[in-house]
């Protein structure tokens, strides 16, 4: 343990969080790799001190009903012990994380993006405009990339992802969009509206440069719910200063209103929407063999099966959608990913936790609501159930926000 006292605990368990939640590393889809981390998180765990809450066993219970009652009413030709194993793992690795730094976790999170972020605003732009440029490194930087990146001379060096698929659809094919630290632009709007909310929450809406980064990075992503549920931000944000001067309601929220609308009817916005319903049954097969359909697509499967059985699939497959389609699609949607895992229950409380997670950074109702749709968005665009955003602010709601008198009691670790 005593190695421990020579290095930065909180910036290795960060380092692991955005490996996780990037997911576009050769390190990470490594399951032993990944165990590994989880050990060493642990061992972190226990060098400072911590104990196990009560909500580490309800929820480990909830989870363990699930998959339980999931074995007796789904296949069960293809289980696999090291999938639960493996899924659980990832479910829970949040926990400790949390535990670990304190309840100023999500604060040094945001931080350590903000940082992140910068990075990628000096790399984007060269990759940006000079098309081909970076492809010639890739044999030199794709030494821990993916192989579907690394054949197409895209590259991972976990500060930045030069995409080899991030350009715009016709009629802005030519224009590259920024991936980030991220496996592709909506996952990297994903961190990005999470840490711009978070951040114009915890400083009372003073548009700091922490802001200003995470805006510019926001809107080279050119992704379309990250844009959206910036709209909101900025609805959130008109709200608060005219709260203080009641007469710029009359001058900016028609502003913003119209603002809003006409950028919503872009073509690589409405347009897009627009075509996520009619290809809303098309599949196709992903290069790791795996049924996908769009994200309003896993929606409509996951919520059929769910009326099916309302109590979550856990780790297992669903024998309804087995049965009925001869395939388990997937597909890129948080909240279809909670609903197939933990069933209405998890599609129900997710949104509570969103809300208490909010609520505690001093959010007013409208506001309040705002930066929950404006995180919905982004979360149903993004495949990020086994990922450590969604539940480590569910343990952090559990663990810190319940009051505001908790959280300042609670002692953390801080050099």
């Amino acid at each position: 343990m005593k190695i421990f006292e020579k290095i930065n605990i909180d910036n290795i368990v960060l380092t692991i969080f955005i490996l996780l939640m990037a997911s576009a590393s050769t390190i990470t889809s490594n399951d032993a790799i990944v165990v590994v981390f989880f050990v060493v998180t642990i061992l972190f765990f226990f060098y400072r001190k911590q104990k196990f809450d009560k909500y580490f066993f309800v929820i480990l219970f909830i989870w363990s009903i699930i998959n339980l009652f999931s074995y007796m009413v789904n296949n069960t030709e293809n289980f696999k012990v090291e999938t639960l194993i493996g899924v659980s793992i990832r479910i829970f690795f949040p926990y400790f994380m949390v535990k670990v730094i304190g309840n100023r976790f999500f604060d040094k999170l945001v931080t350590y993006i903000y940082y992140l972020a910068i990075i990628s605003l000096v790399l984007y732009p060269i990759d940006a405009m000079f098309k081909g440029l970076y492809d010639g490194f890739a044999p030199i930087l794709n030494f821990i990339t993916l192989d579907e990146q690394k054949g197409r001379n895209g590259w991972y060096i976990y500060i930045y992802m030069h995409n080899a698929w991030a350009f715009m659809g016709i009629p802005l094919r030519w224009l590259y969009r920024n991936s980030g630290f991220m496996w592709e632009p909506g996952g990297y709007s994903l961190m990005l509206i999470f840490s711009l909310a978070y951040n114009m929450n915890r400083n009372k809406f003073k548009f700091d440069q922490k802001n200003i980064v995470f805006t510019i990075a926001l809107i080279t992503t050119f992704s379309t719910s990250g844009i959206l549920a910036l709209l909101l931000i900025v609805m959130a944000y008109t709200i608060y200063i005219g709260k203080r001067l009641y007469l710029l309601y009359l001058i900016l929220i028609p502003i913003v209103l119209i603002g809003s609308w006409k950028i919503y009817q872009l073509d690589f916005i409405s347009g897009k929407i627009n075509q996520y319903y009619e290809t809303i049954d098309y599949h196709n097969t992903h290069f790791t063999g795996i049924e996908r359909v769009n994200r309003f697509g896993v929606m409509k499967y996951n919520l059929e099966q769910a009326f099916a059985w309302p109590l979550g699939n856990g780790a297992l497959e669903s024998k309804y959608l087995k049965d009925k389609y001869g395939v388990i699609y997937r597909g890129p949607n948080t909240f279809a990913g909670i609903l197939y895992k933990w069933g209405f229950l998890g599609l129900i409380l997710f949104p509570f936790f969103l809300y208490k997670f909010y609520k505690s950074l001093g959010s007013n109702n409208i506001i309040l609501i705002l930066f929950m749709l404006a995180m919905s968005m982004v979360f149903f665009s993004n495949p990020t159930e086994t990922k450590p955003l969604y539940m480590s602010i569910v343990f952090y709601t559990l663990l810190y926000n319940q009051s505001t008198k908790r959280r300042t009691s609670l002692l953390y670790y801080e050099k």
